[in-house]
């Protein structure tokens, strides 16, 4: 409704008691509370979605490596990225990397459109926190002192959930100005909301729509990577991705590299 509120278990009774709170102009707020509830029904946890590192411990951890070794463990995993095309995430980063720029920029693709997918969903509402490690340790990799979440518009009723862990991870040094008393670290995060295109689940539509623009695909090359937001090299990884990263740099490549095929590590 509006984008900032999500009703569900539509039937025929609820739709004509909808229809008369409409008729009535009742107030979003004096809907039942009850009509917003949302389930996320993991039958099996496994690794993304079962325990996850405490906030900042995988991060710690990048720190403890240096940002050399942090890249050499994330080629370790073979990490491809989860959005869907499989690309290997730290040739991504190396790529951005290698760019010489005044700024790179991180950016997280949570505008998750297709039908009847929802584990990005469920990650930004119960590991937000190895999600907004993942791209802090992007940033510490790159150099990056901006980030931002591409909110996907129908996921408006998660913002104020994200923005609160966001504030609690400047409060805890987690971001803002010499992260975790590193001087000359300085990484935020800001959330960008979608407006229900399908399209900008592409990413360099993403991008146009993060500059303001209507979200039409670029011609490629170049690619973010090399020439993205404003100009400026950009790594655009989903949800799942970073908080992949955050694991992978708490246990090792090696470990992550352990799980599913050889061409396919991970979950």
């Amino acid at each position: 409704v509006n984008h900032r509120q999500v009703v569900t278990r539509l039937d025929a009774g609820r739709i004509d008691r909808i229809a008369e709170l409409i008729e009535a102009d009742a107030p979003l707020e004096q809907w039942p509370a009850e009509w917003s509830h949302v389930d996320d029904v993991v039958r099996r946890a496994d690794v993304l979605l079962g325990p996850a590192p405490a906030p900042g411990e995988a991060l710690r951890a990048a720190l403890a490596r240096g940002a050399d070794a942090t890249l050499a463990e994330l080629q370790a995993s073979r990490l491809r990225g989860r959005g869907g095309a499989g690309y290997p995430t730290a040739q991504k980063w190396a790529a951005c990397r290698a760019v010489a720029a005044s700024e790179r920029i991180v950016v997280c693709n949570a505008d998750e459109g297709e039908p009847g997918t929802f584990k990005d969903r469920t990650l930004l509402r119960h590991h937000a926190h190895a999600l907004f490690d993942g791209m802090t340790i992007a940033a510490y990799v790159l150099g990056a002192r901006r980030g931002f979440v591409y909110l996907r518009g129908e996921y408006r009723w998660l913002q104020d959930e994200l923005l609160a862990v966001l504030t609690e991870r400047r409060q805890a040094g987690l971001l803002g100005s010499a992260i975790l008393g590193q001087t000359g670290f300085d990484f935020d995060i800001a959330v960008h909301l979608g407006a229900g295109a399908y399209v900008c689940g592409e990413e360099s539509a993403l991008i146009e729509s993060l500059e303001g623009h209507r979200g039409t695909p670029r011609i490629r090359p170049p690619f973010p990577a090399e020439r993205g937001y404003l100009g400026l090299p950009t790594v655009v990884n989903n949800v799942e991705t970073f908080c992949a990263v955050a694991h992978i740099v708490h246990h090792g490549g090696s470990w992550w590299a352990g799980i599913g095929t050889a061409q396919s590590t991970g979950t």
